[in-house]
């Protein structure tokens, strides 16, 4: 009897020990079900901040270039006054060195680059002015453009003078060596704008001095003799 009695508690002990690792193995699975949500809400939570991050970075490159783009413009801005502004001073110096009548008070130009010319009594456009100061103010232009431009290319005239009287032809051969200084220009004269005056003042200039004679024959053509 006393044997059955402990087989008996012994079957409910077993009994009752199965049900325990029943019950932890199912605890164990839902500790584990969990622990694998767990899991992958960390992995959804590493990828958002990795996404986070990466919207910073962008930001960061974006607010970058924004400021750099608006640097740039403001030193462009600056740069093009201050270009104007030169190109506006030389070219009414230059205007006023050259051109021999003295009532011209000099030149403005507008942010469109229209050209203004400041005299007594009132002010005028280019197309008021005289067939010679017409070239004196776009040559005034050129050497201006020229001297600002950074550029070493040769400079090449056709007909400078035109129908310019004496005085202002001996100041053009004066001044524009000046404004044309270690640039290399070539001039194509006709022999009456060659005149002694203009002769005079780039004499000391010259590196070379070509004689072009156009010869009728069928076609024509043109010989260059150098002097």
């Amino acid at each position: 009897t006393v044997g059955k009695k402990r087989e008996k508690n012994y079957d409910s002990r077993i009994t009752q020990s199965n049900n325990e690792i029943a019950r932890l193995k199912g605890r164990n699975n839902e500790i584990s079900g969990k622990w694998n949500l767990i899991k992958e809400l960390k992995e959804k939570i590493d990828n958002e901040r990795t996404k986070a991050g990466e919207r910073t970075k962008i930001e960061k490159y974006n607010d970058f270039a924004t400021k750099s783009r608006q640097e740039i413009e403001r030193i462009h801005i600056e740069l093009v006054e201050e270009m104007h502004q030169k190109l506006q001073k030389l070219t009414s110096e230059e205007f006023g060195k050259m051109h021999w009548k003295e009532f011209y008070d000099g030149v403005s130009i507008d942010e469109d680059y229209n050209v203004v010319i400041h005299k007594e009594g009132g002010d005028i456009v280019p197309n008021d002015l005289s067939k010679g100061g017409q070239l004196v103010l776009a040559l005034s232009f050129m050497t201006a453009l020229n001297s600002l431009s950074g550029f070493e290319l040769p400079i090449i005239i056709d007909t400078p003078l035109g129908r310019l009287d004496e005085p202002i032809k001996k100041n053009i051969g004066e001044f524009l060596p000046k404004y044309t200084k270690n640039k290399q220009v070539t001039l194509l004269v006709t022999s009456s704008e060659f005149s002694e005056g203009f002769e005079e003042g780039i004499r000391d200039y010259i590196g070379k001095m070509y004689t072009l004679r156009y010869i009728q024959v069928k076609d024509g053509i043109t010989t260059i003799e150098e002097n």
